[in-house]
């Protein structure tokens, strides 16, 4: 492992999780829209997606092309910035990536979709939508945090960081 100075390592985790964060988004995305199709479950979209709810709240009312655009932005730029976070304390705390970034997704499912966005009220609570959906919905998260601490670790050893 390179020598980090004293917060060296936290920025070269952070970076190292920025990747993983765009590859879990990316994962993430494919993983729900299949899992929605298979088991039949409602898929997020639309004007009351809350990618779109969120970017209204940041810059006013969106065109329906506006809304296109803002949606995967908001989706990634999110993304990033949890597995940049994640990458940073992984770094400064193994323990962090022990359960191989499942536990990363499932706290992100819990305290992201499953408290903070219904009580910003930009999704509906969990406990409102179907079990299917919301299965989906969680396994998704696990999809993105099992991407994300696999592309972290793969940024990190190959520049020597772990």
């Amino acid at each position: 492992m390179a020598k980090c100075g004293k917060h060296g390592c936290a920025w070269a985790g952070a970076a190292a999780g920025l990747a993983g964060g765009l590859a879990g988004s990316l994962a993430m995305g494919w993983a729900h829209a299949a899992l929605a199709k298979a088991v039949g479950a409602e898929t997020h979209g639309g004007p009351q997606d809350s990618t779109v709810l969120a970017a209204e709240a940041l810059v006013g009312p969106l065109s329906p092309a506006g809304k296109k655009i803002a949606a995967p932005v908001v989706h990634f730029a999110f993304g990033a910035l949890m597995g940049a976070a994640y990458g940073a304390a992984a770094a400064k705390a193994r323990p962090v990536a022990a359960a191989g970034g499942l536990a990363f997704g499932a706290a992100l499912y819990a305290g992201a979709h499953a408290v903070a966005l219904p009580k910003l009220r930009l999704a509906e609570s969990p406990l409102d939508r179907p079990l299917a959906a919301e299965a989906v919905e969680f396994a998704a998260h696990l999809v993105y945090g099992a991407v994300a601490e696999g592309v972290r670790r793969a940024v990190a050893a190959t520049l020597s960081w772990e």
